[in-house]
């Protein structure tokens, strides 16, 4: 239960971390125990989709600059064929 409250970026296994200590008989945690794992999970969920949000706009913004600058350089795509005057 711990390792799945703990696994870093990814958002599953946090909240199935969660699902697990609360369907688990009282008797397999202490109540301390499951505060503080709940709140580790919930902790790591947030700090995930955090990064997943960071990581699409910074993949947003970085592709048309890159695309730019390659463009400069003059790498950017030219038609095969020209169109011819009829």
């Amino acid at each position: 239960m711990w390792v799945l409250a703990l696994v870093p970026i990814l958002i599953v296994p946090p909240v199935v971390a969660i699902f697990v200590m609360y369907r688990s008989p009282a008797d397999d945690l202490r109540n301390f125990d499951r505060t503080l794992a709940t709140t580790v999970a919930v902790l790591n969920v947030i700090v995930s989709v955090m990064f997943w949000h960071w990581l699409g706009h910074f993949t947003l913004d970085f592709g048309p600059g890159l695309w730019f600058f390659l463009k400069s350089l003059g790498l950017s795509h030219s038609p095969v064929a020209r169109a011819t005057p009829i």
